[in-house]
């Protein structure tokens, strides 16, 4: 899946850790998902 740049690889790579801190330690289940609403310019 092709996301764009390199600069949005930075993005996606801190909405990993997001995830599985959220996963661990806030909803306590991998039951739930993220979205983005508008992209930084």
């Amino acid at each position: 899946l092709d996301v764009g740049s390199l600069k949005m690889a930075h993005w996606l790579e801190g909405a990993g850790v997001v995830t599985v801190g959220l996963a661990n330690h806030g909803v306590g289940n991998l039951d739930f998902a993220l979205s983005i609403t508008e992209l930084p310019v």
